[in-house]
């Protein structure tokens, strides 16, 4: 994610717009792959936890 920022910068400084833009648009997926990851994450681990409870009984 700082490497791909960086070359927004860049991007934005060399006045490269179209280029500044796919940038932006790069980042923002991989903020919600990011985004995306965790929320699986959380949710997969309160189903492991029910899932636990649940075969004890």
């Amino acid at each position: 994610m700082l490497i791909v920022f960086g070359c927004i910068i860049y991007a934005i400084v060399q006045q490269m717009w179209p280029s500044a833009f796919i940038l932006i648009a790069m980042e923002a997926c991989i903020i919600m792959v990011t985004f995306g990851a965790g929320l699986l994450e959380g949710l997969l681990q309160i189903a492991q936890e029910s899932l636990g409870g649940f075969m004890k009984l």
